[in-house]
């Protein structure tokens, strides 16, 4: 995650189209006790600077004390599927417990899987009605934007 912690205000090249991402990153980390659950998604296309915006206020919050995790949605399913291994180093239940527990989870490639399993749409489930139960922010970013919100559904019942 070199990357990653690389990722500041002060190297984030601005684009036409992605002030708004870039200010209301800003907001949430000036305002991240009183926001609580609030969290962000940040959409646009392939290169506006949603992964960059993100992980630089994530690495700010890190700067105040505050844990993140920052984790791609591939990356999240294949460890918690990894946990299936009994030769696995992480249990299902530390991945989990990070991703519940954490002040700021930043979810890069939400929704991105195509198709989810059950299995995987109940992790989904599990993290987003957690911190939601928890008042712990999520800040998404989707690989591509659907403008149907119904192409983020979980369950049929519409619920998530």
């Amino acid at each position: 995650m070199v990357d990653i912690k690389s990722m500041t205000f002060e190297n984030f090249k601005m684009r036409k189209g992605c002030e708004t991402t870039f200010e209301e990153i800003k907001d949430a980390i000036e305002n991240f006790e009183k926001r609580e659950k609030l969290g962000a998604f940040i959409f646009g296309e392939t290169g506006n600077g949603k992964t960059h915006g993100t992980a630089a206020g994530g690495n700010k919050l890190i700067e105040k004390g505050y844990a993140v995790i920052f984790i791609t949605e591939k990356d999240l399913l294949s460890r918690l599927a990894a946990t299936k291994n009994y030769n696995n180093m992480e249990s299902f239940n530390e991945i989990m417990s990070a991703c519940l527990e954490a002040d700021l989870l930043i979810w890069d490639d939400f929704m991105s899987s195509q198709r989810l399993a059950n299995e995987e749409k109940d992790w989904i489930f599990q993290i987003i009605n957690g911190r939601e139960r928890a008042n712990k922010p999520i800040w998404a970013t989707p690989a591509e934007f659907e403008d149907d919100a119904t192409a983020y559904k979980l369950d049929d019942k519409g619920c998530t």
